[in-house]
């Protein structure tokens, strides 16, 4: 089954939840059944108990389990709109406060085979440089997965989020943010789609001769630090490097060049196709 597991923090909305029994077979023999259903990856019917902060409770026959709302698909965060049986794999089971497994179930595997032909017909008429629209499913270190229809998610890598170097994802989009991307990568056979957010604006770069000409003085922010020195970033999202050497070689204090600190600075060197900045505090 799927590989997207959910931590303890979702599971303890239903860690107290109590099963019971139906009459047609003893919980005991429902669990048994639905720890062979996650191994076969076989889909069961559960029916919605109620709406939680988490996703939506269900039961099956009389077990009680969760469906995390990002594993909920297409189907709206309303408690009317869960009446019917909804058609889900076993995703994970963990154990409860009472010592039974705690089962979490996903629609991604039934939804996923139920618009395959959706998912061929939209790659099919994807092309390079097509603005897609979507939401944010997951964010994570490496870049963000973006919902662009029920339960497919495309992929922007980390370096495609801004044309200045981005440290942490988490800071620029939020799972549920509505977003707009170009698509860079189209893999039809894979069903693989991976797109630039940062391609939907100028790269600041191709002005830089004009905007940051050596000589030219700027305001600017500390990003980050490594061996080589601090980079400041400057307005245009345009990142300048001041050299170690330069920072030992002047008299402002160490903590001038904190990650966070404002800084003066004076362009130094400017290699536009190389995409590379240099800057002295002044």
């Amino acid at each position: 089954m799927s590989t997207n597991t959910v931590g303890d923090d979702v599971l303890d909305a239903f860690r107290s939840l109590t099963d019971e029994n139906t009459g047609k077979r003893p919980p005991v023999e429902v669990r048994e059944w639905l720890d062979r259903c996650m191994l076969d990856d076989e889909m069961v019917t559960a029916v919605p108990h109620s709406v939680s902060e988490r996703g939506v409770v269900v039961d099956v026959e009389g077990v009680k389990g969760l469906i995390p709302w990002n594993h909920v698909g297409d189907v709206d965060s309303e408690a009317e709109d869960f009446r019917d049986p909804i058609d889900v794999f076993v995703l994970d089971r963990k154990k409860r406060d009472n010592g039974t497994p705690a089962y979490l179930f996903s629609r991604w595997g039934a939804v996923r085979e139920l618009t395959k032909d959706d998912r061929q017909r939209f790659l099919g008429r994807l092309k390079r440089g097509d603005v897609v629209e979507g939401t944010v499913s997951h964010v994570e270190s490496y870049g963000v997965f973006v919902e662009v229809l029920p339960c497919f998610d495309a992929f922007i890598h980390v370096s495609e989020i801004e044309w200045c170097y981005v440290a942490e994802p988490f800071s620029y989009l939020q799972v549920g943010q509505k977003v707009a991307a170009k698509a860079v990568e189209i893999d039809v056979r894979a069903e693989r789609v991976r797109l630039s957010l940062k391609r939907m604006k100028e790269d600041p770069w191709k002005r830089a001769g004009e905007t940051h000409p050596v000589g030219s003085a700027h305001v600017g922010e500390v990003v980050r630090k490594d061996r080589n020195g601090a980079f400041v970033r400057l307005p245009g999202k345009i990142d300048a490097l001041v050299h170690r050497k330069v920072i030992a070689a002047s008299d402002m204090p160490a903590d001038a060049f904190d990650v966070g600190a404002k800084l003066d600075v004076e362009v130094t060197h400017l290699d536009v196709g190389g995409r590379r900045m240099a800057a002295k505090p002044i």
